[in-house]
């Protein structure tokens, strides 16, 4: 009898060292001891042999604060994870491909959806393209703005408002005359590729004596600019006279022959 209580015991030993084993397993691969303390009952209901220093380590009472008991499954808010392979794009944003000859269970076989011969089965078509005849890009006359914008002439628009809010902040000295280049170094105008028109858009607002050298003014702003007791002068200018008037002191740095002013075409003097 002796013998066989010897050997349940160590029976009993070896099944509680791999029970040990398998938990010890099973909480390193979940990374949560504090779900092994709640077996700690369990397993101190069998007859073990020596405490161990693993069940030592394993029952040791834990340094870290007791966790909250763990809610009902419908109360715990699930909190959305962001990850690269969490992201979609928006409903509808990307469209299926058209599969083409495919066979005819695709419903788009045969033919591909291009038809029966001719030339819109065989390739693209030129955009203008009218068959052989003269197409209407060639039919019409080359003047005017019809073809490409050629001719055509850009004017900055200013408003007098504008101008005299400039005046009353200081940016403007009333003293020399207003040019592009001055409307041009204080900001009103960032770009200015043909020249500068002036429009009267609340003009009564002008109420400093100022002289303008600008390319275009509309009649209104004419009429508020000399009832201020100021002058208006028209003067005309190409792409090159302008480039040169905003910097001029890059031909000078670069001491290049200033051009000379041009000449308004007839249809403008």
């Amino acid at each position: 009898e002796s013998t066989i209580n010897a050997s349940r015991a160590r029976g009993t030993s070896t099944t509680m060292s791999y029970f040990r084993r398998a938990v010890t397993t099973g909480a390193a691969c979940l990374g949560n001891l504090h779900s092994l303390r709640q077996h700690r009952p369990v397993l101190s209901s069998f007859p073990l042999s020596a405490p161990s220093p693993l069940s030592r380590h394993l029952f040791a009472p834990s340094p870290f604060p007791s966790f909250a008991p763990a809610r009902r499954f419908h109360d715990v808010t699930p909190v959305p994870s962001l990850a690269l392979n969490h992201l979609r794009p928006n409903p509808g944003a990307k469209k299926k491909k058209k599969r083409v000859g495919r066979g005819r269970g695709g419903g788009r076989g045969g033919t591909s959806t291009r038809g029966h011969g001719g030339q819109g089965q065989r390739g693209s078509i030129k955009v203008g393209f009218e068959g052989g005849q003269t197409p209407l890009f060639r039919r019409l006359p080359k003047k005017g703005k019809l073809r490409n914008g050629h001719g055509s002439i850009y004017y900055e628009t200013v408003n007098l408002e504008k101008i005299q809010s400039f005046v009353d902040q200081g940016r403007i000295d009333a003293s020399v005359p207003v040019t592009m280049r001055v409307l041009h170094d204080v900001g009103i105008c960032k770009t200015i590729k043909d020249g500068v028109k002036l429009l009267a858009k609340n003009g009564d607002a002008l109420k400093t004596p100022l002289h303008f050298v600008v390319s275009r003014s509309s009649v209104g702003a004419a009429k508020a600019i000399l009832r201020t007791g100021g002058s208006l002068t028209l003067a005309h200018y190409n792409r090159l006279g302008i480039r040169v008037l905003l910097k001029r002191e890059k031909w000078e740095r670069e001491r290049r022959a200033i051009p000379r002013h041009a000449r308004p075409p007839p249809k403008m003097a």
